[in-house]
């Protein structure tokens, strides 16, 4: 390969690297990000209302700080889960748009994820219910 060829690529690499972008405009991506989730996932809406509804119940539980941790960092988790779940369905889509049995499985091993973390955050709101309402 030409000298020069080397050198264009290696600057179009360079260009579009996430390792040299600035931590502002790695943020602002990561929003836009959330934006395109909020626009196009319903999935990803619920699982909004979902934290939405548990913020409601610690307001009105109020239980100590750790709890309030615990909810916020739990559902943190399900919405990543949740966004690598989009992202992943979005590259198979682009990728291979036909139906194969091996991407069925790829995106229902994914979904599960989110499913299982979720399960995670409705046992969480649960404890919170039954320990600061009954006691």
């Amino acid at each position: 390969m030409a000298k020069s060829h080397k050198l264009e690529i290696r600057q179009l690499t360079k260009n579009h690297s996430q390792k040299d972008r600035t931590t502002i405009s790695k943020i602002i991506l990561g929003i836009e990000g959330i934006q395109i989730a909020w626009k196009e996932e319903k999935s990803f809406r619920n699982q909004v209302l979902g934290f939405v509804l548990m913020i409601g119940v610690l307001i009105i539980s109020n239980p100590p700080v750790l709890w309030w941790c615990l909810a916020i960092i739990a559902f943190l988790f399900v919405f990543s889960l949740e966004l690598l779940n989009t992202a992943i369905e979005s590259l198979i889509d682009i990728v291979h748009p036909q139906m194969h049995p091996g991407i069925k499985k790829i995106k229902d091993i994914a979904g599960a994820a989110v499913i299982l973390s979720s399960l995670g955050i409705l046992i969480l709101g649960l404890t919170i219910i039954f320990m600061f309402f009954t006691l």
